[in-house]
């Protein structure tokens, strides 16, 4: 939203002072064509919150359904991992392991919750914006390290393979 200070509100208000001082608009006309434009650009900034804190939820249901898949896949690929006597699993694997799946499952879908509630709480859009904005940045971080950990496993197989001669 334009502010006083904004070049494009000013050179609005100067339009419209002309088209005033020409009497091509009546002063009345030109004060509801101004709280308009202001109510447009309010709705406009509403509408962009909105539409972000809808991707926000999109992703952290996404990263949510996710962590279902871990029961199923990484005891199988634990145990191939043990019974190539390849040793321990690396650092970033063990880290991301040592907490349940469910916990993370549970964590993703409160914060899915949370994050259209927030609209309805916090009236603010610039600081709904900013919290949008942080919680992707960190859903996407968490999302890496996850993405880390869980290849850690593979590329360590793929190293230690090599080294003894069985790989490739």
């Amino acid at each position: 939203m334009a502010s006083p200070a904004d070049p494009g509100d000013r050179a609005g208000s100067a339009l419209l002072g002309e088209l005033v001082s020409s009497g091509r608009l009546r002063p009345e006309e030109a004060a509801l064509l101004q709280e308009e434009v202001l109510l447009a650009e309010k709705r406009g900034a509403a509408r962009a919150g909105t539409v972000l804190s809808w991707i926000t939820t999109g992703l952290a249901l996404v990263l949510c359904l996710s962590q279902l898949l871990w029961p199923v896949v990484l005891p199988g690929f634990m145990k191939l991992f043990a019974d190539m006597a390849l040793g321990e699993l690396p650092l970033p694997t063990r880290l991301l392991l040592t907490v349940p799946w469910w916990v993370y499952t549970g964590a993703f879908l409160t914060l899915a919750i949370l994050i259209p509630a927030k609209e309805a709480l916090i009236r603010n859009k610039a600081v709904t914006m900013a919290l949008n904005v942080i919680t992707i940045f960190g859903l996407m971080l968490w999302a890496a390290f996850a993405k880390w950990a869980l290849f850690a496993p593979m590329m360590t197989m793929m190293e230690r393979l090599g080294q003894d001669g069985r790989g490739c």
